[in-house]
């Protein structure tokens, strides 16, 4: 206890000491300095931009909102400080409720003019506030009555499987989707895509739920799907491919030797099984002797499977005969 009251004293004498006094006293006076010229400028009158929500409500069940069914608004004001003050940090402007009904023009978009914004937003503030312009010149909803179409979804962006590997399969969950939008619009859409995606070094299967890009006029339903990243371990192969002689003239033969070529290619592991030979096609292309005054001749692949990458003939020049028939 001794060493606490002694403590206590030591704290008390240095807040009260000559120079703390001096300090505390001119605080004092700056804050309230401070608040009388807070309090003078709350009371000037000012000019502030606060955004301002807008709803469309009341829509008919047969009609479709192509995009959003609200919209933000920047209307510049003018009344005194603290009134503005509420506007910028309060929860004093409801947002201004559009009536479909009332601002639906012709058959596909239901608008609202600045002048009309000014005077609606003129409802929702104090009486004495003044609403001097707004921003944008139109706030607009399009619609329809339910004309859609079913589209593939489509990566934006770099997927990039890791050394080693590579993305044998990149799936969707829906892999299409619903949009909602004008004839013309339709006719243009031919698939929609992710938001633009950056994933590197890809080892392993990648689940992630991502947004797909929103396009103006255009409702997209659903507007996130589930994205799956399949990457397979690279291994290499190599197969024997007979040797089909091709543009021959007729009367001839052609015979290679070898008469047949190994093609090496990569293959992911789990479809190393699924690659046979008679999925590889190879030619000895008899233009290539240059009628037979050339003393190789060349072998090109012509034939491989989609799942086979960087096939590539391991011996593309081989030794030949040609033969009457």
């Amino acid at each position: 206890m001794r060493q606490l009251l002694n403590i206590f004293k030591g704290v008390k004498e240095f807040l009260f000491s000559a120079i703390n006094k001096d300090f505390f006293i001119f605080l004092f006076f700056l804050i309230l300095s401070a608040s009388y010229w807070l309090m003078s400028v709350l009371n000037d009158t000012m000019e502030r931009e606060v955004e301002i929500v807008v709803q469309l409500t009341d829509v008919p069940k047969n009609v479709i909102i192509l995009g959003e069914d609200h919209a933000t608004v920047h209307a510049v004001v003018r009344d005194k400080g603290y009134t503005i003050a509420t506007y910028l940090y309060g929860d004093n402007i409801k947002p201004v409720q559009i009536k479909f009904s009332t601002y639906a023009r012709g058959l596909s978009s239901c608008y609202v003019t600045a002048s009309e914004m000014q005077k609606l937003i003129a409802q929702q503030v104090y009486s004495s506030t003044k609403v001097i312009s707004v921003k944008p010149e139109k706030v607009e909803f399009h619609y329809n009555h339910g004309l859609s179409k079913r589209v593939p979804v489509r990566l934006f962006g770099i997927a990039r499987a890791g050394e080693n590997y590579y993305l044998s399969h990149i799936r969707f969950e829906p892999d299409s989707v619903t949009i909602y939008a004008s004839a013309d619009k339709l006719d243009s859409i031919r698939e929609v895509y992710t938001v633009r995606q950056r994933i590197l070094n890809i080892t392993d299967t990648i689940q992630r739920r991502v947004a797909l890009r929103a396009i103006s006029a255009v409702k997209i339903v659903p507007k996130n799907v589930i994205m799956r990243l399949y990457p397979d371990i690279m291994t290499e192969a190599i197969t024997t491919v007979p040797v089909l002689p091709q543009n021959v003239p007729a009367g001839m033969i052609l015979r290679t030797f070898p008469a047949t070529a190994q093609v090496r290619y990569v293959v992911g592991a789990s479809q190393y099984n699924a690659v046979d030979t008679a999925s590889f096609s190879v030619v000895a292309d008899y233009e290539s002797t240059a009628d037979g005054t050339t003393s190789k001749c060349t072998l090109r692949l012509i034939k491989a499977p989609r799942i086979a990458r960087n096939p590539v003939i391991l011996n593309p020049e081989v030794d030949y005969l040609l033969e009457q028939r």
